[in-house]
């Protein structure tokens, strides 16, 4: 196993570091830890490339292998973060956790840390990392970078990227120039930039497959162009997080009947909203009344809404 019991000790020692950290202990009050957890970060970049690889090459066996132990590797990464003994490498554990949580479905998580990674960076950088942060910004944030002068792969994927998620055109455009940018990395040779852009490359994959202007139309029985005026506003939700996306599976979206039950964080109210825009695309409804159960929840949805 490529996590056995001692990764998963040392996992615990990281964790526990990160809450010696967060009540201010000091360092010297600290307990023994038997074994090394910094030494976590050799199988975690493994599991974080490998996993990448898997999702390019649709390696759905693999796939569902990888998959818990990205989960471990999202904690650990938090973790080594908050843990504040390697600072030097703060943005390595900012964007592998960003991308790990990200590709895990955990989007919450994912936005938290992505929206600190971009401290760490030059914004005129133009790597894989950069494109990274640019992609968080836009279906995360709901902001976006464009370069205006297309004159290199890199600006050629991003602005595809923003017609794909933000117009609804077809995604060819876009894969085809990341597989020429992940071929032009590779040959540069430089590893970091090697192990993000197949980063880069699986997050993109698994934005698509949340798409919102794939899920939605389909979803609540509507046609693209009855969806286009919501979707192509820079407030539209650019892709569909797993509550939603269950929400969109189950019929909700066509007029099912649900009691839904969702922990906090996981777009709750963006899932009412694609309901009610639902609703009243389909001529189903022109009344809505949502209750909630204090006035500062009442007034947080409205100013959402």
């Amino acid at each position: 196993m490529i996590l056995g019991n001692n990764s998963k000790l040392m996992l615990k020692y990281q964790k526990a570091k990160a809450k010696l950290v967060e009540y201010k202990i000091p360092t010297n009050e600290y307990p023994h830890f038997a074994l090394n957890s910094n030494e976590l970060s050799y199988p975690a970049t493994y599991i974080l490339s490998r996993y990448s690889e898997c999702v390019i090459d649709n390696e759905e066996e693999e796939l569902l292998k990888f998959e818990p132990l990205l989960i471990l590797v999202a904690q650990y990464y938090d973790a080594a973060l908050n843990s504040k003994d390697r600072k030097f490498h703060d943005f390595d554990f900012l964007l592998s956790g960003a991308a790990a949580y990200f590709l895990t479905g955990d989007f919450g998580s994912s936005k938290v840390l992505s929206k600190r990674a971009k401290n760490h960076i030059n914004k005129q950088e133009r790597t894989p990392q950069r494109l990274i942060l640019n992609v968080f910004d836009y279906v995360l944030h709901g902001k976006f970078v464009s370069y205006m002068k297309i004159t290199d792969t890199f600006s050629k994927i991003n602005n595809a990227f923003l017609d794909c998620f933000g117009k609804g055109m077809s995604h060819e455009n876009l894969t085809s120039n990341l597989l020429e940018f992940r071929k032009e990395i590779y040959d540069e040779d430089d590893p970091d930039n090697i192990f993000y852009v197949d980063i880069l490359i699986a997050i993109i994959l698994r934005a698509l497959e949340n798409l919102s202007w794939t899920i939605l139309p389909e979803a609540s029985d509507l046609t693209v162009d009855e969806w286009r005026t919501y979707l192509e506003k820079r407030t539209a939700i650019k892709i569909l997080w797993p509550a939603q996306r269950l929400i969109a599976e189950k019929g909700i979206m066509k007029g099912e009947n649900a009691i839904i039950q969702l922990p906090t964080g996981v777009g709750k109210t963006k899932s009412i909203e694609l309901i009610i825009r639902a609703a009243f695309l389909s001529g189903r409804a022109n009344t809505v009344i949502i209750v909630a159960p204090l006035r500062a929840l009442c007034n947080e949805i409205t100013l959402d809404m």
